[in-house]
């Protein structure tokens, strides 16, 4: 993963995070500290520097992103994966927001399970970066049911062992192969979340293409899952 992100380095849009940036206008407060975990190429930080006034900071492990996010932001990015304890646990800041944007279904092992084991634990850890009564907000793609993204995720695993670039099917859909990701449904994704969630919201997609309805998918959408550290 740390390869595909080195190589490949998109920036991706800041709608998904709309109601999280609401979110955090109304809830924060002067000085109020975020940590972007997987922060990319730095946009959301910028953001949510500029346009919500808090302190920011970030981390990725993909060293061309944290290049590109520190140029960009102009605070501190550190180099290191979510899934790293120890990392964690040298980080001796903690900060009201934690944002995790679309970062679970990249943290893969060889199994779904082991991979959901993986998200579990990436939560676990930054919750640890949270001050008491802080916020950890959770930004994801959710499908429903889950056994076509179980038969994906294996997919992706067979097609990326025979090249590292995406394979396009019917003519519509070029997600098949690299990178491998492990997408889970609104209710997996909420149980993840050991805190009290004080924000639950999915907005849909307008509409399922083709390809999505023969593979079984019957609900794709955005969710937004805030949990305030106990």
């Amino acid at each position: 993963m740390e390869k595909y992100f080195n190589e490949h380095t998109p920036v991706y849009e800041l709608e998904r995070f709309r109601s999280a940036f609401e979110f955090m206008r109304k809830n924060a407060s002067l000085g109020s500290t975020c940590m972007d975990i997987g922060c990319g190429a730095g946009n959301v930080l910028e953001y949510v520097k500029n346009e919500l006034s808090l302190k920011v900071s970030g981390m990725d492990f993909a060293e061309n992103y944290v290049a590109q996010a520190s140029k960009r932001c102009g605070c501190e990015i550190l180099k290191g994966s979510i899934l790293d304890t120890a990392f964690i646990d040298g980080i001796k800041k903690e900060y009201d927001f934690v944002l995790m944007g679309a970062i679970l279904h990249h943290l893969v092992g060889g199994t779904r399970a082991r991979s959901e084991e993986l998200a579990k634990s990436a939560v676990r850890n930054a919750l640890k970066l949270l001050k008491k009564n802080g916020y950890l907000v959770v930004i994801e793609n959710a499908y429903s049911p889950s056994f076509p993204m179980a038969a994906l995720f294996y997919i992706k695993r067979f097609m990326s062992s025979l090249s590292n670039k995406r394979v396009s099917f019917l003519n519509g859909w070029n997600n098949i192969g690299a990178p491998v990701v492990s997408f889970y449904s609104n209710d997996q994704i909420k149980k993840m979340i050991p805190a009290n969630i004080v924000k639950d919201e999915a907005v849909d997609y307008p509409d399922l293409s083709l390809v999505w309805k023969l593979a079984g998918i019957k609900r794709a959408s955005w969710v937004t899952f805030i949990g305030q550290k106990h």
